[in-house]
């Protein structure tokens, strides 16, 4: 992790998994102040709460991102917190997990994230969800989810606005790298 990375995870307050690993398929949250400490015994999450923690300030942040695929890495399968491919990182028989954060003066207060797996076995982001504060200080929401239609298509839904775009519109696979290549 570099300086960067350590620096929004400090202002992230808290973190939500669903179906990762020993994590069930209720949602399980973690609050964290300046300091959080992280006990148990072994094979209880804590290395794989570290590795959602670092993969989800490396996609919160929204900056420079890559899809995953033969020549790049997904975002969980980083040192130190290696976690693999899809199959390794969802709970057993689990066909998605999720990541939802928020943030405390960040530009944006919420993120949250929902992955399946892609015909290579990466994590793929079905949904991405972001709230942020407009110029006015009001919040706004923006929610981007993969439709399985033919051809597949996104659903962009936020205040005021409602449309699907086919995925051949972007020149990205995860709607986050999108992001962070063109309107961040």
């Amino acid at each position: 992790m570099d300086q960067e990375d350590l620096r929004s995870m400090s202002k992230l307050v808290r973190l939500s998994m669903q179906n990762v690993r020993c994590f069930g398929d209720t949602p399980q949250s973690v609050e964290m102040g300046k300091v959080t400490l992280l006990v148990g015994e072994n094979s209880t999450g804590k290395s794989t709460f570290l590795g959602c923690c670092n993969a989800f300030s490396r996609l919160a942040s929204l900056k420079d991102l890559q899809d995953p695929g033969p020549t790049t890495l997904n975002c969980f399968d980083q040192t130190p917190f290696s976690m693999g491919r899809f199959q390794t990182i969802a709970r057993h028989g689990a066909d998605s997990f999720s990541l939802d954060g928020s943030f405390h003066e960040h530009c944006h207060t919420m993120v949250g994230f929902a992955f399946s797996s892609d015909r290579s076995g990466q994590p793929s982001e079905d949904r991405f969800r972001v709230n942020f504060p407009d110029r006015r200080g009001m919040d706004r929401d923006l929610s981007v989810s993969r439709r399985l239609t033919s051809p597949e298509t996104w659903r962009l839904s936020g205040t005021g606005f409602d449309l699907d775009l086919p995925q051949h519109a972007f020149s990205y696979r995860q709607f986050s790298t999108w992001i962070s290549k063109t309107i961040r």
